[in-house]
């Protein structure tokens, strides 16, 4: 797991977990956590915001979260900088899909 913190930006952590979500597997609280360097409180509030943004995440703190439907369009809210940091602190399994953004 990357130790990033506090200093990673809220669009990083989401594009983070989104990312991890693309993978089509049920994701529980903790394992996204460990994902994207955050407690599980924040997966719960990044989770409502990706929702609150039109994604389709199915599931809840106690079962796990999935995406039902990934979108063709990519976030394109990260700049160059941002995704180069991005993939620099993501763990392996999501750095060869965070270079492709």
């Amino acid at each position: 797991m990357a130790e990033i913190g506090s200093n990673v930006t809220r669009p990083m952590r989401l594009a983070t977990l989104y990312m991890a979500l693309t993978d089509g597997a049920t994701w529980t609280a903790a394992s996204l956590a460990e994902a994207i360097g955050a407690s599980k409180r924040t997966v719960y509030r990044c989770v409502e915001q990706l929702r609150a943004s039109g994604l389709e995440i199915e599931g809840s703190s106690h079962v796990g979260y999935s995406l039902n439907w990934v979108p063709g369009l990519r976030p394109l809210f990260l700049t160059s900088a941002e995704r180069a940091a991005l993939v620099a602190v993501a763990p392996a399994g999501l750095k060869a899909r965070l270079r492709a953004l």
